[in-house]
């Protein structure tokens, strides 16, 4: 007799075995052929199941490799990577890794770092609402300081976004392979880009940074005072201007407020 985990662990286990049935021939009674035709029919039902639920957390990657590509590399990925949660949201956090060493996708050298974002996407979708600890006058803090007590300025941000950087042209790869998409479809490869990724109450966005730009969201996601983030922006690009991208990112929802302290800085 085996004990019910054990039991379950080696069913799970031929379920992506090469040969279906592998490794629990010995504790299924009656016929052996019945058994194992009823065991592929589960196991092509396993496998459909999550390569469905890659297809839907990769969508762009499904679109630039075909429906045949796609569907091959997500079984191969199937087999090293099986499901350990019953919530199909959760599966294929390592796609993107997986995809890194493919042999076969060998040609298609920015697939990977696409795949992360496209996880990322679902991870922010899936995010919990955050509420704002500072909701009656959240910015009256940035208006009040003046430029000289920015040392001791801070930004609480949305914990819903994600700051992604990359030798590939990722967000105009991205657009580009959206169904409603009809502009131009020539990418420029040689293209590196920053990028933030925040959710919406609608939808999650994506917006192509300017390296300052990206640089002083860096600096304020780490918790960083406004004035090293400031001077690291300026560092990079002199004419950056702090307003324009203040109320940017004030208005987008992934600055929720500010607040003086001094004693942090």
């Amino acid at each position: 007799m085996f004990a019910l985990p054990e039991l379950q662990s080696r069913f799970y286990t031929a379920m992506l075995a090469p040969q279906p049935g592998t490794g629990i021939d010995d504790v299924l009674a009656g016929d052996a052929g019945r058994n194992l035709r009823r065991l592929e029919a589960y196991r092509r039902n396993v496998f459909a199941n999550l390569c469905t639920a890659l297809a839907l957390t990769y969508p762009v990657v499904l679109r630039i490799v075909g429906e045949v590509f796609f569907r091959e590399m997500a079984r191969a990925y199937v087999r090293a990577e099986p499901s350990a949660s019953g919530d199909l949201n959760d599966y294929g956090a390592n796609f993107a890794s997986f995809i890194a060493a493919y042999p076969y996708a060998v040609d298609l050298p920015y697939l990977a770092e696409l795949a992360r974002l496209e996880w990322h996407r679902q991870m922010l979708e899936l995010a919990a609402d955050a509420k704002n600890v500072r909701p009656d006058t959240p910015f009256a803090a940035l208006a009040t300081t003046p430029a000289d007590g920015y040392d001791a300025l801070f930004f609480e941000l949305d914990p819903a976004i994600v700051r992604l950087n990359s030798d590939w042209p990722l967000a105009n790869i991205w657009r580009v392979n959206q169904t409603d998409y009809s502009g131009d479809m020539q990418v420029d490869f040689t293209c590196a880009c920053q990028l933030l990724l925040w959710r919406t109450s609608s939808q999650v966005e994506l917006a192509a940074l300017g390296r300052a730009e990206a640089a002083l969201l860096d600096e304020l996601i780490a918790g960083r005072a406004l004035a090293p983030a400031v001077i690291l922006a300026l560092e990079i690009d002199e004419s950056f201007e702090l307003g324009v991208c203040l109320q940017r990112w004030i208005t987008a929802g992934v600055l929720r407020g500010a607040f003086f302290d001094p004693d942090r800085s």
